[in-house]
């Protein structure tokens, strides 16, 4: 395999050892997460090693910052409800324990970053902003990541099955995948729990 990679200014701890994390892709263009404790040139020569040097020098300091995560954790998609659909129940329950701490501390973070980035901004408090924003584009990114590796295999290219909102108890149309929410753009009723007046049985509308 070959890997393509450049160092980030996160550093993690995994398993007591703390390490440095590269973003990476592979031949195939498949973006990974490489964890990398020490670095050294294969030369000796003095020239090289300077050289090295200079180039090490260039990487960003790392953070202040550290996190308990799997450095690989593969899943299969979680099992097809309908044809390209997939139930984030099942897929939540079957990921480690410690991959779904993770998950739902940046879900956390992520959705109150944004609802107090919305009220700094509306009361105008650019240190509060700042915060926020940063929190909420951190924990964003991480998610993004995370979940693309542990349920798509790191492939970000291809579509994704599409989300089951039922298993959450969320109304949706088995056929388009309509919601309360959004509904079919020419407009729609529910003729069953899930399914829509666009895919169902036509009613006919009572007369008088």
């Amino acid at each position: 395999m070959r890997l393509t990679i450049e160092s980030t200014a996160e550093v993690v701890d995994i398993d007591g050892v703390t390490v440095r994390t590269w973003h990476g892709r592979t031949a195939g263009n498949v973006p990974v997460l490489v964890y990398v404790r020490s670095l050294s040139p294969q030369s000796r020569d003095p020239a090289v090693a300077a050289e090295f040097g200079r180039e090490l020098e260039e990487i960003a300091a790392p953070r202040n910052m550290t996190v308990s995560i799997l450095p690989s954790v593969r899943m299969p998609t979680a099992p097809a409800i309908g044809g390209n659909t997939f139930d984030a129940v099942a897929a939540w329950r079957a990921m480690p324990d410690v991959v779904r701490d993770m998950i739902g501390a940046l879900a956390i973070v992520e959705r109150i970053s944004d609802l107090g980035g919305c009220i700094a901004q509306e009361t105008r408090d650019p240190e509060a902003w700042r915060w926020f924003e940063a929190a909420a584009s951190e924990s964003a990114s991480r998610l993004s990541e995370i979940v693309t590796a542990v349920l798509l295999g790191g492939d970000s290219e291809t579509m994704p099955p599409r989300p089951d909102l039922r298993p959450l108890g969320i109304a949706q149309c088995r056929v388009c995948g309509c919601t309360e929410e959004i509904g079919c753009a020419d407009g729609c009723r529910w003729v069953e729990p899930d399914l829509c007046s666009s895919h169902g049985p036509f009613l006919a509308e009572p007369e008088g």
